[in-house]
């Protein structure tokens, strides 16, 4: 009796830990210029560059930028963060959007596709930057993978957004 209250009590205590919110992605501390970049990103999508906009937010990230900065890791990193928290609110709008047009049962489907999606690109992303583990390369290549993957993944619901649009 007494191990069970003991254990009670233990897990009592552990309650609140085990309730934190998820701590905010280093992409996400600063949003300043999100609305911007989501800007930059539909623009190109609309403007027919489709498969060349990945890249879009970074390349205007280190327009005006003296050398001596925007060639530094530092700089390269904030550039893909930037990156990937445009993509990814284009991905969610997206994914909204694709949603609007399934039923029920095709939007856990939907859900569960995205899942395993989120679990491969974090794969991949893992896998493509071992090579420069431990290094300062590993973590701008990380950011590179994830936006390439992040766009692609865009445009891809984008793509069955429309497709569902005309049925």
């Amino acid at each position: 009796m007494r191990a069970a209250l003991v254990s009670l009590v233990a897990l009592f205590l552990a309650a609140p830990a085990l309730a934190q919110p998820e701590p905010t992605p280093v992409w996400r501390m600063d949003l300043s210029h999100l609305e911007a970049d989501v800007a930059l990103i539909q623009s190109c999508l609309v403007g027919g560059g489709r498969g060349d906009c990945a890249g879009v937010v970074q390349e205007a990230c280190g327009r005006g930028v003296a050398d001596e900065i925007a060639t530094t890791t530092a700089h390269v990193r904030r550039c893909g963060w930037r990156g990937i928290a445009a993509w990814e609110d284009e991905l969610a709008r997206a994914r909204t959007t694709l949603r609007g047009f399934l039923s029920n049962d095709e939007m856990e489907r939907e859900a569960s596709a995205q899942a395993a999606w989120e679990a491969f690109m974090l794969a991949n992303v893992r896998f493509q930057v071992q090579r420069f583990e431990g290094g300062s390369l590993s973590p701008v290549l990380a950011g590179e993978v994830r936006v390439r993957m992040l766009a692609a993944r865009t445009l891809e619901v984008q793509d069955l957004a429309a497709e569902r649009a005309q049925d």
